[in-house]
């Protein structure tokens, strides 16, 4: 039972820190109140509920319309033409691109 309350205490699980008093901190004073035990267990019970029906219908629609994927081998035989020349509009004024195409 220690170790479930460690886990709880100290677990990234959002909420369940709030279930158990602070690993180490037994006394009185760090109890937590039973309405917060209870606002919190409804909390964490109404997100696994809502989790569990958001998996539950992908994979209905999973199920019911599988995606299939194509992936295509053949892209060494892309053409794939680079610019020869890239102009950066905030460097050059109309000036120095006039002399550029003139060459």
């Amino acid at each position: 039972m220690e170790l479930l309350r460690t886990f709880a205490s100290e677990s990234s699980i959002h909420g369940l820190a709030h279930l158990v008093p602070r690993s180490g901190q037994r006394d009185s004073q760090m109890t937590v109140h039973w309405l917060e035990k209870v606002f919190w267990l409804v909390v964490l019970l109404f997100s696994v509920v809502c989790s569990v029906s958001l998996c539950n219908s992908h994979w209905q629609r999973f199920r019911d319309n599988a995606t299939v994927l194509n992936v295509e081998t053949d892209y060494l035989s892309w053409v794939f033409r680079p610019p020869a020349a890239t102009v950066c509009s905030g460097h050059v004024t109309e000036a120095k691109l006039n002399d550029l195409l003139a060459r």
